[in-house]
């Protein structure tokens, strides 16, 4: 043990080669071991968004194997949780809401609108049980700011892609035509863990609107991956537009299918500038 410590204090001071001929074959194979585990960890990473003190922002540490300390192995940082929270959010096109649209700023002014918000946490407490989440109807309602609180929350685990139906069923369809980024760009919408369109069905839809909008819909059916859906129609109108894709929709958000009745004093976009 005395022979160890002066190793030790050796290695601090550079002075190893005095030392050698009086350690085991194993104990300088430790000892290297530990000094090459205290380099790589003392080395600098460039990964972004927070400073780590623990793995210097490598995103990993190398730690010594318990059952043979002339081992090591490395290990994901804690910090990488942060991280890639951070990369999905950046990722999921949220990013401009996420300081808006919280759940601790959602108005319940109402119990209608109180309705609404227990709907969206109960929605969350099951959300491994892969339902839809749908609301419809009313401008101003609160729709998207609920939609997208659930989201924030989802953020934290799954990969999310968010969807502003008007704007990204345009581009998608002017790219029909050149099937490599066509189908690049769509993919990113069929296969995230959880997708949220906004304003679905906004603005008309024509026979290109509802080949895209079924695509979508069905793959997501299929696959059973979470979808969340706000629109200024309901799902009836939904159904009545297209009855294949309002009726996945209405199967799958069947236990949180939420329309808000046409009323102006759901408008809170009104109250607000009252």
């Amino acid at each position: 043990m005395q022979e160890m410590n002066l190793l030790k204090e050796a290695l601090k001071k550079g002075m190893v080669q005095k030392y050698d001929n009086s350690l085991t074959q194993e104990e300088k194979n430790i000892l290297r071991n530990k000094k090459y585990i205290e380099n790589y960890n003392n080395t600098i990473g460039v990964l972004e968004h927070i400073n780590c003190e623990i793995c210097k922002n490598k995103g990993d540490i190398m730690v010594i194997d318990k059952e043979d300390e002339s081992l090591n192995y490395i290990k994901k940082c804690i910090c990488m949780v942060e991280r890639q929270s951070i990369e999905r959010f950046k990722n999921s096109g949220l990013e401009p809401l996420r300081q808006k649209y919280t759940f601790s700023k959602f108005n319940q002014y109402n119990e209608k609108t109180k309705k609404l918000y227990d709907k969206a946490q109960d929605f969350l407490k099951g959300v491994d049980k892969k339902d839809w989440f749908f609301v419809g109807g009313q401008v101003g309602s609160g729709k998207s700011h609920l939609c997208t609180a659930i989201c924030l929350q989802l953020l934290k685990t799954k990969r999310l892609k968010f969807m502003e139906w008007v704007k990204e069923s345009t581009t998608l369809k002017s790219m029909v035509l050149d099937e490599l980024n066509y189908t690049k760009e769509l993919g990113k919408l069929l296969y995230t863990d959880v997708l949220y369109i906004d304003d679905f069905f906004k603005g008309g839809t024509n026979k290109a609107d509802l080949r895209l909008a079924f695509e979508l819909i069905n793959y997501r059916y299929n696959n059973d991956l979470i979808t969340i859906i706000s629109s200024e129609k309901s799902i009836n109108e939904i159904l009545e537009i297209d009855e294949a894709i309002g009726s996945r929709i209405y199967e799958k958000s069947y236990n949180f299918n939420l329309d808000i009745e046409k009323d102006e004093e759901l408008n809170y976009r009104l109250k607000e500038r009252g």
